[in-house]
């Protein structure tokens, strides 16, 4: 075996990048850390806003759908979703409008002298 690379610490996985340089997972540590920071702030602001109580809030808070069974989780959903529908209709009018805004500046000018719907009439008479 002279002149071939023996085998030796190339395995199945050799080619295979670490945990941390896979970018799913370090997507979906980064959402959890967003998570773990947000309950933090929130546990801050309940800690600020009334300190005796703030321990039993976030309980609630970390409890708060699962505590009723089906109906709790049902609530919950019931009760989240205008607020995620919010959130999604903006990124999704940001998105329309970008895209409006570029087919309109792709379209090429008009003949015309009045090309939108909201043209004067011409000055010197009738109305075609």
């Amino acid at each position: 075996m002279l002149g071939k690379s023996s085998p030796e610490g190339k395995g199945k996985n050799a080619l295979r990048p670490g945990l941390l340089e896979r970018e799913g997972f370090v997507d979906s540590l980064a959402s959890v850390f967003a998570i773990i920071v947000g309950l933090a702030f929130g546990f801050l602001i309940l800690l600020f806003s009334n300190p005796g109580q703030a321990a039993p809030a976030m309980g609630y808070i970390l409890r708060g759908g699962f505590s009723g069974g089906l109906k709790g989780v049902g609530q919950v959903l019931y009760f989240a979703t205008p607020i995620i529908m919010t959130g999604l209709s903006v990124p999704a009018s940001l998105i329309s409008a970008r895209r409006a805004s570029l087919s309109w500046a792709l379209t090429p000018p008009s003949t015309s002298a009045c090309a939108g719907p909201f043209c004067r009439a011409p000055a010197s008479g009738s109305l075609p």
